[in-house]
């Protein structure tokens, strides 16, 4: 990370930033100009002068984006509409309430937090369940010339799966993907994104609907027929996913 970076002295005084959240802001701030503007690095190089993963980074810059420290603009593509990049600004001046004055900061006088313990920081043990269906992901997901990472992908698919998400929708997701990657003949790293970007992005969303014999799962029970019947034939035979 360069030597000198221009952040707001409030973020200092913050009792409520990791390490890492620190970090990314002054990756932001070490590019910015003299006013806190003008930050067009991608999250990728920003990630890897905060010294974390790119998923480490969007969550940290969310965080920095709801506290008040930076702001976010999406840079759009005008032929296919996705989004290409991020300007992100530095908020040297504490945001205005409704009233029109500051947001008082804190100074002085906090109350000490005592550090939790090593149990309480650590996400619970994986399952060997949970286990399988990472290790699924994996092997199912389309290769490309740079390696995926194996924790991120991980840590990526895990949250998804804590957060009530389907097992077998993560799993159709990436197959879905694969499909879509071989058809298009799109396998370079330009071309597919790393497995921990496909989970944490939500980017598997558009590759997770499972049809078999070309319908759904609702339009097999809207037509009376067992869905008892579709679950097992989606993970045997007769299985396809939508591009």
């Amino acid at each position: 990370m360069p030597n000198l970076c221009i952040i707001p002295f409030r973020a200092l005084e913050d009792g409520t930033m990791t390490p890492a959240q620190l970090r990314v802001l002054c990756a932001i701030g070490a590019h910015t100009d003299r006013f806190g503007a003008g930050v067009w690095a991608s999250a990728q190089t920003l990630a890897d002068e905060a010294r974390c993963e790119r998923s480490t980074f969007f969550r940290a810059a969310t965080y920095l984006e709801k506290a008040g420290f930076v702001e976010r603009t999406a840079r759009w593509s005008e032929t296919d509409g996705h989004q290409l990049t991020s300007m992100y600004r530095v908020l040297l001046d504490a945001p205005k309430c409704d009233g029109g004055s500051g947001v008082a900061v804190r100074r002085g006088g906090r109350k000490a937090v005592p550090p939790k313990r090593l149990s309480e920081r650590l996400p619970p043990a994986i399952t060997p369940d949970e286990q399988a269906v990472v290790r699924e992901c994996w092997e199912a997901y389309p290769p490309r010339s740079e390696p995926h990472h194996w924790l991120s992908a991980q840590t990526a698919i895990l949250a998804l799966l804590r957060a009530g998400e389907s097992s077998s929708s993560l799993v159709w997701a990436a197959k879905g993907y694969a499909t879509y990657c071989e058809t298009e003949g799109s396998t370079g790293t330009k071309f597919v994104r790393s497995i921990a970007r496909f989970y944490a992005e939500d980017f598997w969303k558009g590759y997770a609907i499972v049809r078999v014999y070309g319908r759904t799962r609702d339009e097999w029970a809207r037509s009376g027929q067992d869905v008892a019947e579709f679950d097992r034939l989606s993970t045997t035979t007769g299985a396809t996913t939508d591009d």
